[in-house]
């Protein structure tokens, strides 16, 4: 929210900007200038509509408002797709931390891309069964051409620190404590993270 605040504030501060500027064109009937000048303002970040609610879930809408918002304003295409209830049988701190994980690893390496479509699509879904589950992917575009991804043993190595990632390692562990699994899968310039947990009682 307090993002939201800032940058309505930037907005409202650059307006008188681009009025004077558009007062310029006009005074000088540079029709093709003015047309071009509010189509450039009409594809700016801050104007672009995004979602405050993927899922009735407060907590984890919360995470993806967060990382999604961060992602589109890096330019990226964001895709999300989220069917949570406000109740489910998982910690809220444990579902948050998992899901905050895998969307921060995701942010990162759209961050270090230099080239080609940045892209992320995030599906989750609960299932109510019997037995009750949560699916989870996330699919992101990473790096360059040639940049590669890591394992040692089987665990992705961490482009922070050269060690096995934490991130991944928590995901996992969160999956097992819940009956369920974690893959981690790459190809094509695109990374995949596959999770589901059985959250029945």
């Amino acid at each position: 929210m307090n993002e939201r605040i800032r940058e309505a504030r930037q907005i409202k501060h650059n307006v008188r900007h681009h009025i004077h500027s558009l007062q310029a064109l006009a005074a000088a009937e540079d029709m093709d200038g003015i047309r071009s000048y509010l189509d450039e303002m009409s594809k700016h970040r801050l104007l672009q509509t995004a979602p405050m609610q993927y899922c009735e879930h407060a907590s984890l809408n919360a995470v993806l408002v967060y990382y999604c918002d961060w992602v589109r304003h890096l330019g990226a295409n964001v895709d999300v797709k989220a069917a949570v209830p406000q109740y489910i049988n998982i910690n809220n701190a444990e579902l948050c931390s998992m899901v905050g994980n895998l969307l921060e690893n995701a942010t990162e390496a759209i961050t270090q891309q230099t080239q080609g479509e940045r892209r992320l699509k995030v599906r989750i879904r609960y299932r109510s069964g019997p037995p009750a589950a949560l699916f989870i992917t996330v699919d992101n575009t990473y790096g360059d051409a040639d940049t590669s991804i890591e394992q040692i043993d089987g665990d992705l190595v961490s482009t922070k620190h050269g060690g096995t990632g934490l991130g991944t390692a928590t995901v996992r562990e969160t999956a097992e404590r819940h009956h369920g699994t974690a893959s981690f899968e790459h190809s094509d310039g695109m990374f995949r993270a596959s999770v589901m947990l059985c959250l029945g009682d």
